[in-house]
């Protein structure tokens, strides 16, 4: 693709408390910006939640959808009046109004269409127990619309390669044209930052920084967190835990923060301090002495890279789609996601000498650095585009 193409990314908001397809979107677009190639964003939202324009990116908002698909009534005659000024399409995650309207107005066209998961073709979201009924509508709506999008498309793309794998697995009659990997790259989060790999380790803690809810397992962090300090009373000192993100106010938010207080050990150790954002967020992760996530499903996980780039180790699952990378590079630890597993990674991780932390933090920024730059993922993506 000529470096001076234009290209759409279509995608239902920029909500960065919605999940990481806000984020994703955002540093993709940027890398590509970076690269010299022209970028605009279409958004079903009312709303610009980042200073674009200093990016050099253009977001188009045409009014929120309405209902479960999202449909928006704007989508189709914009797309008719404008889609001659793009030369590829990219549009972001499944399910719902935009891909349909926008595979059916291209079609007939020349112009590419390439469709990013963004982890929604995995597995288990069709066998977890709480989304009987969307895997349900998931598996009648692939049958006769979704699956159409996915096979006639130039291609598809995913941020790793246990992504790709895993969406082969999930339906019937999955047969794309082209499958590529384009990683996702992060923006260095300590490039405006003093002091960049000092720790204040007298006052360490132990960081979980995501959307309060079942996927991410912290239902299972606080009860493996409970018995670590169950175990280590009077003996080795347990850093406090930070729970940094929105949910709180959910069923499973409630019953998580009423498991806290109600918890001898726990309601003096851990404390929720909401959703983070900004250099507020980076020196939160900076200063942690390790990140945690143990994830049932984590098709990339921004803020665990965000983490290795700040130097911090990172505790995750082998659901976590880019755990390969961080086990090869001892970014990190990676373990399985139940409790038994999580329990046995922090007693580990509490009893490591200071030297083998240090060693961990020294290899997550080289993990970061051979793997997640926004340079080296941007370049990906533009041979793919």
């Amino acid at each position: 693709m000529d470096r001076k193409s234009k290209v759409l990314h279509i995608v239902d908001g920029l909500d960065p408390s919605l999940g990481g397809v806000a984020k994703a979107v955002e540093n993709i677009a940027s890398g590509l910006s970076k690269r010299g190639v022209l970028n605009d964003i279409l958004s079903l939202d009312e709303e610009i939640y980042i200073d674009f324009e200093s990016l050099n990116i253009k977001v188009i908002n045409i009014g929120s959808g309405k209902g479960p698909w999202n449909y928006n009534s704007h989508l189709r005659p914009w797309l008719k009046e404008n889609y001659k000024s793009y030369d590829a399409f990219v549009v972001h995650g499944l399910w719902l109004y935009k891909n349909f309207r926008t595979y059916k107005e291209l079609r007939n066209s020349e112009k590419k269409l390439f469709i990013m998961p963004h982890g929604m073709l995995d597995p288990y979201f069709q066998k977890t127990d709480t989304r009987k009924l969307k895997a349900l509508r998931n598996k009648i709506y692939w049958k006769f619309i979704e699956s159409k999008i996915i096979n006639s498309a130039t291609g598809l793309l995913f941020t790793c390669e246990e992504e790709m794998l895993l969406a082969r697995k999930t339906f019937p009659k999955y047969q794309p044209k082209k499958e590529y990997i384009v990683s996702l790259g992060v923006s260095d989060p300590l490039t405006n930052l003093n002091d960049q790999k000092q720790k204040d380790n007298g006052s360490a803690y132990y960081l979980f920084l995501s959307r309060i809810h079942e996927k991410k397992g912290l239902d299972i962090l606080i009860e493996s967190y409970e018995k670590l300090l169950q175990n280590n009373q009077d003996q080795i000192y347990v850093p406090n835990l930070i729970i940094a993100g929105p949910g709180e106010e959910s069923a499973y938010g409630k019953a998580i923060k009423k498991k806290v207080l109600s918890s001898r050990l726990l309601k003096n150790k851990v404390s929720f301090i909401g959703m983070i954002l900004g250099e507020k967020k980076i020196e939160l992760i900076k200063n942690a002495e390790l990140f945690i996530l143990p994830s049932h499903q984590e098709n990339f996980g921004i803020a665990i890279v965000e983490a290795l780039a700040c130097y911090t180790p990172v505790l995750i699952t082998n659901k976590v789609n880019i755990w390969r990378e961080i086990q090869n590079g001892e970014g990190g630890v990676v373990t399985n996601d139940n409790e038994e597993a999580l329990s046995i990674s922090l007693n580990d991780w509490i009893t490591l000498p200071e030297s083998e932390k240090v060693r961990f933090r020294e290899n997550a920024r080289n993990v970061f650095e051979n793997n997640f730059t926004i340079e080296v993922a941007s370049e990906m993506f533009l041979k793919v585009l």
